[in-house]
């Protein structure tokens, strides 16, 4: 047989094809809509989630990810420095001897593994740069590695959401095919820079609204947009979020239009608090492990090293349970499409 979506040839029994992941099984798939789906059971199924086989399975894959991510941002700075300086060395660019240590806490703060804090200033009528920059270079290169930056982050995000769809249901392949990951990048890009674009204009607006209502109505006016601020917090700004970040969850693993996503993600109100105060809760939780692992940097340099490695590791498995619960959280509220069965 062949995928309806992309044309390549699967098994007959298959669920999901082995390319772009479109749903290819008989029926409807997965599980019947569950009128009471249940966020802190989407929480826990998530927090399984990651501490199974192939979780574990697809770190590697994520760590190859976010290495080409972090390598083509850091070759996209190097080259844009040696656009606009001629060189990357930090020292044939800025005069280090315009800066001495000083123990007044005012100063420029530096930390360094296994070291306590230092502060230093800045001496007065020193010339801190060697090269005069060329703007210009430095503009157009800027831009153009900021450019391949956003496309491959787009794709990393791709890859992350892809392989925790396959965390929760192995039917799934683990990555689709090249054409599948570009195009659901693009979407990430386009859709984006759309949501972006209006989150800034109406943010624009309501600064241009307030402006005018402390203008007129004076005290009285504060407390004016204190109370919209409140309103459109709770029943605008968080609830259009998480359904947005549901969305392009929805539409990055079934590949869908963001159109379509939209609409399969059915998110009341309480939902919407419900999924963005668990996310606060695990953001919290893995900030605090964050701070327990980042204590034992300072013992020394080797447990530096080591916190390091550790600290790497758990920011992959942050991402990867977000990423997981909101695969699972947008398939159990969306219309039932394409949403798979949790098989962990």
């Amino acid at each position: 047989m062949f995928c309806p979506h992309c044309g390549t040839q699967h098994p007959d029994d298959a669920s999901f094809c082995p390319a772009c992941g479109t749903w290819v099984g008989a029926g409807q798939p997965g599980l019947p809509h569950r009128p009471r789906f249940s966020l802190t059971g989407a929480f826990g199924d998530a927090a399984s989630a990651v501490f199974t086989r192939r979780a574990g399975g697809a770190l590697p894959v994520l760590v190859g990810t976010w290495l080409l991510s972090g390598l083509v941002v850091a070759a996209g700075t190097a080259v844009t420095i040696l656009a606009g300086f001629g060189t990357i060395w930090p020292r044939r660019i800025v005069n280090t001897s315009c800066f001495v240590r000083t123990n007044d806490p005012s100063g420029y703060f530096v930390t360094r593994p296994g070291r306590s804090n230092e502060y230093w200033r800045e001496l007065p009528n020193c010339d801190v740069t060697r090269i005069d920059p060329n703007w210009a270079m430095i503009t157009v290169v800027g831009l153009l590695a900021l450019a391949a930056a956003l496309l491959v982050g787009a794709i990393a995000i791709t890859i992350l959401y892809r392989v925790a769809a396959h965390v929760v249901d192995g039917d799934r392949p683990t990555l689709p095919s090249p054409g599948a990951i570009l195009r659901a990048a693009g979407r990430v890009l386009g859709w984006g820079a759309v949501l972006v674009a209006c989150w800034l204009a109406g943010w624009l607006l309501f600064v241009i609204a307030a402006v005018v209502v402390v203008g007129v109505a004076g005290v009285f006016g504060i407390l004016i947009m204190l109370g919209a601020s409140i309103y459109l917090a709770i029943w605008w700004v968080v609830p259009l979020m998480m359904r947005a970040t549901l969305a392009f969850a929805l539409m990055i693993v079934d590949d869908l239009r963001f159109s379509d996503s939209w609409h399969a993600c059915d998110v009341t109100l309480g939902q919407a608090w419900g999924y963005f105060g668990l996310t606060i809760a695990a953001s919290i939780g893995f900030g605090i492990l964050g701070q327990l692992v980042g204590a034992f940097a300072s013992q020394g340099d080797g447990w530096a090293v080591a916190t390091v490695a550790v600290s790497l590791l758990l920011s992959l498995v942050q991402y990867l349970f977000f990423a997981i619960y909101a695969v699972i959280v947008a398939h159990g509220l969306s219309d039932g499409r394409a949403r798979p069965s949790l098989s962990v």
